[in-house]
């Protein structure tokens, strides 16, 4: 009957999110899917987003290829990940299944045990063939905090 205000800015944190994904997604650093160019451009991209709680590629065998995280102190938690086979996560099997980008609903994470919301897109060749999944996790209450922040044309970018 109606939505809360609570659920509206829940969708506008996904929008949001989805946004800076599909950005980040895009670059140059990543589009060359070597881990020596992308780990360097995914740490200055977490050091101008506080919001982001880890920031991956994955390849389309479901192994991570680089990956990054935002606290001193954490890369022990997230470890495990770089040996870990994601061909059966909901976000990457729904990416490589759809194409599109996903978008999770909230959760706490297993590592920190913050709320977060995963973000996942395609990263694409020069020829729009799927080559790497890129999934970002945003710690939801500083991703609020962003919204306000963005600039008019992402806040207006549907």
């Amino acid at each position: 009957l109606f939505e809360s205000g609570f659920e509206k800015f829940r969708k506008a944190a996904q929008h949001k999110g989805r946004i800076l994904a599909q950005r980040i997604g895009e670059s140059p650093d990543m589009l060359s899917l070597v881990r020596e160019r992308m780990e360097p451009f995914l740490k200055e991209v977490m050091k101008d987003e506080p919001a982001i709680q880890l920031i991956a590629v994955t390849g389309l065998d479901g192994r991570q290829i680089a990956q990054a995280q935002t606290q001193r102190g954490e890369k022990g938690l997230f470890r495990p990940l770089m040996k870990e086979n994601f061909l059966d996560h909901e976000w990457f099997r729904e990416v490589v299944a759809s194409g599109q980008p996903y978008a999770s609903d909230l959760f706490f994470s297993k590592f920190t045990g913050k709320l977060i919301m995963t973000f996942a897109v395609p990263v694409r060749n020069e020829t729009g063939e799927t080559v790497a999944i890129l999934d970002v996790d945003f710690k939801f209450d500083e991703l609020t905090q962003l919204i306000s922040a963005l600039p008019r044309d992402v806040v207006e970018d549907e």
